[in-house]
């Protein structure tokens, strides 16, 4: 479950549903966490009309893109694939 804040008030939260009985290995967990990225960029960040974000480390002018890549949860460039940044890599930008 991801919950996105500005201040106190919610924009509204986000996630998967799974047994807890289930296995879950490391492929699988980083698969959810690529789920649950897309699903905060595509259904709870802002519109439009805000600043692209993250935007993308080499060529500085569009967002990254959450995606499943490489065995990881990583924001992608759509023009460099060469361009990924695992999930919780980004620190300040």
């Amino acid at each position: 479950m991801c919950s996105v804040h500005d201040g106190p008030g919610s924009w509204g939260e986000v996630g998967t549903q799974f047994d807890h009985a289930d296995v879950v290995s490391p492929d699988d967990a980083e698969r959810l966490l690529a789920d649950l990225t897309f699903n905060v960029a595509d259904n709870l960040w802002p519109d439009e009309l805000t600043d692209p974000w993250p935007l993308c480390t080499l060529h500085g002018d569009h967002p990254l893109n959450p995606r499943f890549a490489a065995g990881k949860a990583a924001w992608v460039c759509l023009r460099d694939p060469k361009v990924t940044i695992p999930v919780g890599g980004l620190g300040g930008q």
